[in-house]
């Protein structure tokens, strides 16, 4: 019963949201649809009061035109001139394009004058427009006829005013005979661009004066029985009506709005297609629609989830975990990218520096020695590039384990000005270090790394003024600080310049401007030192980059210089080295005989063991990619497992994945980065022989 309780409750809550939401987007649906047809009617309203106007002061200017013909004919009454007021009928229809005839009729309804010589002396006493005057010897706004053809032949409208004396009394009725193009005229301003709007004007008998398509088509139809919206409209006998239903020519569902001419017997119809006027509202339908079904989908799903939120909560380690899995995997995207771009450029480069390692140990003492500084300090500058994108993927792999000594400041810091100083130099900078005499305790190499990076962004980023490396002793530690006159950090943006990939200033991606890792590596090597990072800038005048590094308890005793190279600390070695790189090859067995050793070169552990031939080597070098998808970590374990016995080993690889510095670090073998330090190599072969040895 406490379940079914707890389900009831947990479904009467979305249904209700449901039913609320439900009816609201309906009542404001239905809202729209009446706001939309209300403002179209609006709108069709004040275009119909628009047309009226124009209507009117079309007539009016006929109905002055008439005017004037009736005060000429009662002038040439009193002082007969035919001639003179025949003139005169000639020269207004010039004036009114738009009229087809001018007419005046005697008292009995004869025409006696008339600028289309074939309707002379015909008898329109019967005809509408001029019984209508009977009975009114006067008024403003012409009679206005039923289209037909008695007159000209053609449909034709008919405009009349009497001509009476000054008592009253008819003495004939000037007329003007009109087409479709009057009306047309006057509702031109009325008619908009679409196509889904029509204009109509109609008589009282329901006869078509003017349509807005195909006029000519239409003019003097009668529509009187056809048309529901005129019989409405008559029937209605007010001033304007509003009718929504299908028409009379297509059966197309239209809105209209019908608007009475005052005294013309005339009416406006004026009417849009209801499929248009209601087009963004079945847009805005279907939005509410798709609102509902998102809404009723997102509130089921939180019920549900509801419902299943004790087996989640049992479940979150399982969440937990693949929220991990999912985060590890962007974080390989990412260091797959920088894998890809270090080794490919690891390659060849590791080749030129065993070339140029061996051509300083040949001409060392030559005056070459000015041509090879420059290559050597040009491929290191390279290997440095490459090494913070080695920096970020060992940090994602988690195996930089920090070894803390006690380390001279001064010396880290002269080393520091022979790196950078040319750089500055060449930029015309002021350089300058102060030295301290404080021993720290830390991790040289990191610390170094952080050092580096920083002064590199300073170098980059100033263009004038100068750079200063200092440091100052506060409460045991010692605040290392880099000093520059560069363009300065906008203080919104110190937030995000220890971001992967952020730069300042660098929206366009310039590489040459850094990939946007050193501040990143810095802040990630600080957190691992347990070292203090601060920055302060203003834009403009320059930045501090600061590290609170911890000073040194005891002073360490000076240390013996390295031995000048592997030969002289000991017997010279067989050493295997396996590589698919036939370069790589030639320049490991040309540097390892220079200092003594006898190479044995192979592209696979197949090879290697042909060459050998049982013979034990003293030491292998393998690269870790070889052919046939083979590992450098497979091969060692061949060559071993064939010779029955371990041999001391090193692992050389250009890959950067973190998973596969894990590896490496896993088989027990001492992995060194392409391109190789001769030094390095050399100092890792006597660790290996001494360890073996003991």
């Amino acid at each position: 019963m406490p379940r079914r309780q707890f389900l009831t409750s947990i479904w009467v809550i979305p249904v209700a949201v449901l039913t609320i939401v439900g009816a609201t987007l309906l009542w404001v649906t239905y809202d729209k649809y009446q706001q939309v047809h209300e403002a179209e009617y609006r709108l069709l309203e004040a275009h119909a009061r628009y047309a009226e106007v124009q209507i009117g002061v079309a007539l009016h200017d006929a109905g002055r035109l008439l005017n004037q013909i009736a005060a000429e004919r009662r002038a040439s009454l009193q002082q007969p001139n035919d001639r003179v007021f025949a003139r005169a009928l000639a020269r207004h229809l010039r004036d009114h394009p738009e009229i087809g005839t001018l007419f005046v009729t005697d008292g009995p309804g004869r025409v006696n004058y008339a600028t289309n010589p074939a309707i002379m002396g015909f008898d329109v006493s019967r005809q509408d427009y001029f019984s209508a005057h009977r009975d009114r010897a006067y008024q403003t706004v012409p009679h206005v006829s039923r289209p037909d053809k008695t007159l000209l032949g053609v449909d034709a409208v008919t405009l009349s005013l009497p001509v009476a004396d000054a008592a009253g009394n008819i003495l004939g009725m000037a007329g003007a005979t009109v087409d479709y193009h009057l009306f047309m005229k006057a509702l031109t301003p009325v008619n908009p661009a679409d196509s889904a709007s029509v204009s109509v004007i109609v008589n009282r008998h329901g006869d078509l004066v003017y349509r807005r398509f195909e006029p000519q088509k239409f003019f003097g139809k009668n529509v009187a029985d056809a048309s529901q919206v005129f019989q409405e409209h008559v029937r209605a006998d007010v001033s304007v009506t509003r009718h929504i239903g299908p028409s009379a020519h297509d059966g197309k569902t239209r809105l209209f709005v019908t608007r009475r001419v005052e005294d013309t017997g005339l009416s406006v119809i004026l009417s849009r297609a209801q499929g248009e006027v209601l087009a963004n509202w079945q847009r805005n339908l279907i939005i509410h629609g798709l609102i509902f079904l998102f809404t009723a989908a997102v509130i089921l799903f939180l019920a549900r989830e509801a419902q299943r939120r004790q087996n989640l909560l049992r479940a979150s380690a399982i969440a937990l975990g693949e929220a991990k899995k999912s985060a590890e995997l962007a974080n390989a995207a990412k260091s797959h990218f920088l894998a890809a771009a270090s080794h490919d450029l690891r390659q060849p480069l590791h080749a030129l520096a065993l070339f140029v390692s061996i051509l300083k140990r040949r001409h060392g003492n030559e005056s070459d020695t000015d041509i090879i500084k420059p290559i050597e300090a040009s491929t290191l500058a390279l290997k440095e590039m490459l090494d913070t994108l080695l920096d970020v993927s060992k940090l994602d792999a988690g195996v930089i384990v920090p070894q803390k000594l006690a380390v001279s400041a001064d010396a880290l810091f002269v080393r520091l000005e022979s790196e950078f100083a040319i750089q500055a130099d060449a930029k015309r900078l002021k350089f300058r270090i102060r030295l301290s005499r404080q021993y720290l305790y830390t991790d040289p190499t990191l610390l170094m790394e952080m050092l580096r990076n920083l002064m590199s962004n300073a170098c980059r980023y100033t263009e004038e003024g100068g750079i200063l490396l200092g440091c100052r002793v506060r409460q045991g530690m010692l605040a290392i600080q880099i000093w520059d006159t560069g363009r300065g950090i906008p203080a919104e943006e110190l937030e995000n310049i220890f971001r992967e990939y952020y730069q300042v200033g660098n929206p366009e991606r310039d590489r040459h401007k850094g990939l946007g890792l050193g501040l990143s590596i810095v802040d990630r090597l600080a957190k691992l030192l347990g070292h203090g990072v601060q920055v302060h800038a203003r834009v403009g005048r320059g930045s501090m980059f600061e590290i609170v590094v911890p000073l040194a308890n005891e002073t360490p005793p000076p240390g013996e210089p390295p031995p000048e190279d592997a030969a002289s600390a000991g017997a010279a070695l067989d050493v295997l080295v396996i590589d698919d790189d036939p370069l790589v090859l030639q320049g490991m067995a040309m540097l390892l005989e220079i200092r003594g050793h006898r190479p044995i070169v192979a592209d696979s552990a197949g090879e290697a063991l042909f060459k050998l031939r049982g013979r034990i080597p003293d030491l292998i070098v393998a690269d870790y990619r070889l052919r046939d998808g083979q590992t450098g970590i497979e091969a060692i374990e061949i060559i071993r497992s064939n010779l029955g016995i371990a041999v001391p080993a090193i692992l050389v690889s250009g890959d950067t994945l973190p998973a596969r510095l894990r590896e490496a670090k896993s088989s027990g073998l001492h992995l060194l980065h392409k391109p190789l330090d001769p030094d390095e190599l050399d100092a890792q072969i006597k660790r290996l022989m001494v360890k073996g040895a003991g």
